[in-house]
Parts: C-alpha cells; structure tokens; sequence
C-alpha cells in the first residue's frame, strides 16, 4: 500500500464493503434529476450492493420513486421543515442516522457542499464550483472545458467521475434509451388514471406540455399549441391531453381558449408520478424544453421539443434520436440562455411554424 493515502484506501473499502452507505444529493428541477439518472446508475455499478440514499426536493423525489434505482430518499423540504437554520440542524441530524459513508454532490450551490460536511460524511464529492473545493469537498474536479458542448448527462456523470476515472467503461450502458423503462403493470396503472380522469384510453393521444419553469422566453406560443393540436384532433381524430403543474394552468387555459377542439386538462391535477404513468399513453408529445420534455424522452414517447433561449445541444431531450425531433431557430441571438427576451420580440420563437411542427408530429405519427 506503499504511496496510498488513507483517502485512496477509503474510497476502495466502499467501493468492495456491501454495506457501504452511499448519498447522492439530487438536483433541484425535474428535468436535472432525469438527467441525474445515468450517474445513479453509474453509482450503481461501482458501489455493487450499496445502499444508495438520494436526498432530494419535495418536487423531484417522485422522479427517484418512479424510477425505483434508489434504495431510500431523504426529502429535503427547505421550503417548510427544513427552511431556515433549525431546519438544517435537523435534516443534517437525519442524514447523520444513516451512517453514510460517502456523498456525491450533483447541483453546483454552497448549500448543497454544506450539508454533507455539516452531516459529517467521511468522502464528500463533486466539482469544483464557486471554491466550495476549499471548504466543504474533500474530493472535486473542475468541469471540462468544454461541459457546455455536451450534454447535461454527461456533466453529471463527471461528478461521479470525481473518485472513479474509469467510469467510462460504463458510460454506454448507463447512458443506454430509454432512461426509465417502466413494466407492464406501471402501463396498467396508467390505464386506471386515464379511466379515473375519463379520458379515452382507447383513442390516440396528443400530449401538450405548453409550460415551463424557467421563464417566458422558452415558451412557444400559445395560439401555436392550439393551431397545431387542432389540426393533429381534426387529421387522426386524436385526443387532446395537456400537462403541467399547477402553476402552468394560466398558460393551458389560454391554449384551450385558443382551440375548437375539446381538450383534456391535466394540469396541477396529477401528480409528478401519475402524469409519468399517463405520458405514456400519448402517441405524440409536443412541448417546451422543460422538465415534461426530458420525463418524455426518459419514457421512450415521441416528441416534438420546441427550444427558444437555451441549447438543445447541453439540455436536449436525452432519448432515441428516431423518436424525438428538436425545433429551434438559428438566428443570431439564440441560444441567449435568458429567463425573458432581452429584445423584447421572443423571434426565436415567432420562427418555428405551426406548419413545421404539424409536420414533425406528422412524420413521428405515421411511424
């Protein structure tokens, strides 16, 4: 062992001790935590037979259940119980229960470094952002130069790069489409939503997510949601089905304001977990770059991504390139990565037709 610091030796003795404890501190937006999911599995791979703890918000834990590759999830509530100072003591106090033995930190803030270090956990993880280095992680990286030029998937699997450098060798597997393979009975279940909801199963289903979390400058417009879903209700007697949280339902009603034909909406009346068990009755699903669009692709669903202020290249829907098409306008501003057009014209968005995207969905349809 001559030339092995104790930190090496620690980092092998979880990596062979099936009891080892492992916590992976999850991303705070829907769409992150499914692209968190390739490095969980990655986790999985190098840690055989861990118990893997994910710590997560309220709002993604779902996410992590769905997906069913963590053993238990610690919901960090910062917005309630774990808000303020108190509330941090006692979360931390939680994690020090579980006796973790090594942490993985995926988002990029202080506050998530912090909590590990406050928790004591021996080997803390992730990469070099904001100097969080010189305080809170006893292992890091800096990112790649070129992060920006990949996509987010791979971003994260470099954090777990961190303490495996070959982790490579698993990169194909772990990356493999669809992200979420749900079983028979999951599809079932979906069928007992559809019924509950009294939506018609056995007609095809056009799914609309016409929200999205970040800002107004990713959202296409609404009268060309509505434009397009008729014509797709008219063409294959389809079925109108939005979907959204609740704080998207200003934006579905002006969608359906917008149509003539009768549609189903979904938002803020599902959970996270059943709109996934619904999504994947939807023939075709034509959204926003938002957290819908990357559960969309981790399900397999065909779907039609419009992109306005950010880049398809780093945050594209991460799926079967035969069953997804990106929209998006090459002009000289996009991507701006802003929250509103800083031009006040949102042009990368008024470029993308009705037309074009009826066609996209056209093409995906007649499969």
């Amino acid at each position: 062992m001559k030339g092995t610091s104790f930190f090496n030796i620690l980092i092998l003795w979880n990596m062979e001790n099936p009891s080892s404890k492992i916590l992976a501190y999850s991303p705070n937006w829907v769409g992150d935590a499914i692209m968190c999911i390739p490095a969980l599995k990655a986790i999985r791979k190098v840690y055989s037979g861990c118990d893997l703890y994910m710590l997560a918000v309220p709002w993604v834990k779902e996410v992590y259940e769905f997906s069913g590759i963590p053993d238990y999830i610690i919901t960090y509530d910062r917005r309630s119980l774990h808000r303020g100072l108190k509330g941090t003591y006692k979360l931390v106090e939680e994690i020090k229960q579980h006796r973790i033995t090594t942490s993985f930190v995926f988002p990029n803030s202080w506050r998530a470094a912090l909590i590990p270090w406050l928790a004591k956990i021996p080997t803390r993880a992730g990469l070099s952002r904001r100097f969080r280095q010189l305080f809170f992680l006893n292992s890091s990286a800096k990112p790649e130069k070129d992060f920006k030029l990949k996509h987010q998937v791979f971003y994260y699997l470099s954090v777990v790069k961190v303490l495996h450098p070959d982790i490579h060798k698993y990169e194909a597997e772990v990356t493999r489409t669809p992200l979420l393979s749900p079983g028979a009975d999951t599809k079932e279940m979906g069928l007992v939503h559809a019924e509950r909801l009294r939506l018609k199963p056995e007609k095809p289903w056009l799914g609309l997510a016409p929200g999205a979390q970040y800002g107004d400058a990713k959202l296409w417009w609404p009268e060309s949601f509505a434009n397009v879903a008729d014509r797709v209700a008219k063409e294959y007697d389809a079925q109108i089905v939005i979907f959204g949280s609740a704080s998207e339902s200003d934006i579905a009603r002006r969608v359906m304001s917008r149509m003539k034909t009768r549609c189903v909406d979904l938002t803020g009346k599902t959970s996270l977990k059943d709109a996934m068990l619904l999504l994947h009755h939807c023939k075709v699903l034509l959204t926003n770059d938002s957290g819908l669009m990357h559960v969309g692709a981790a399900l397999g669903i065909p779907l039609v991504a419009i992109f306005g202020s950010t880049d398809p290249i780093h945050t594209g829907p991460f799926g079967d390139p035969g069953k997804t098409v990106v929209l998006e306008a090459k002009i000289g501003c996009h991507p701006c990565f802003k929250r509103d057009c800083p031009l006040g014209h949102k042009q990368c968005m008024s470029e993308i037709r009705p037309d074009d995207v009826f066609e996209s969905i056209k093409q995906l349809w007649e499969k």
